[in-house]
């Protein structure tokens, strides 16, 4: 909207209530039809409107790519990095290191485990320890 457009809210009010109206008619109009046919005809339909549901779900997910990642997800790993690199030795250092954050965190201190997961919850990046 731009600076000269001016809302007219006796405009704004009719079209919200033309929308709850059709809505509500389409409502009456799914349940009319449905009502007519048999209970099992009606099971396997429904059936079938959650398959096919569940695969346009499927469908419109995209594989996650690195270019996705935030500067707060960006900014969460990279702090995390910095906490645990002095716990975890480069590959090719001669000592068996954790393969994982998860293993590297059962072996940390208490505090520098804590400090790693508030980072990760902060970032949205695991849930809060229960």
């Amino acid at each position: 909207m731009s600076e000269t457009d001016e809302v007219r809210i006796e405009v704004v009010r009719a079209l919200v209530a033309c929308i709850e109206d059709a809505e509500e008619r389409v409502r009456e109009a799914v349940h009319d039809a449905v009502q007519e046919h048999q209970p099992s005809e009606r099971e396997l339909a429904l059936m079938a409107q959650v398959i096919r549901e569940r695969q346009r779900q499927a469908s419109d997910r995209t594989d996650p790519s690195v270019l996705d990642v935030t500067y707060q997800t960006l900014w969460a790993l990279a702090r995390v990095q910095r906490i645990a690199a002095g716990w975890w030795l480069p590959p090719g250092s001669g000592v068996r290191t954790p393969p994982t954050l998860g293993a590297l965190l059962k072996i940390v201190p208490v505090e520098v485990a804590h400090e790693i997961v508030g980072v990760l919850v902060w970032a949205g990046l695991m849930p809060p320890p229960e």
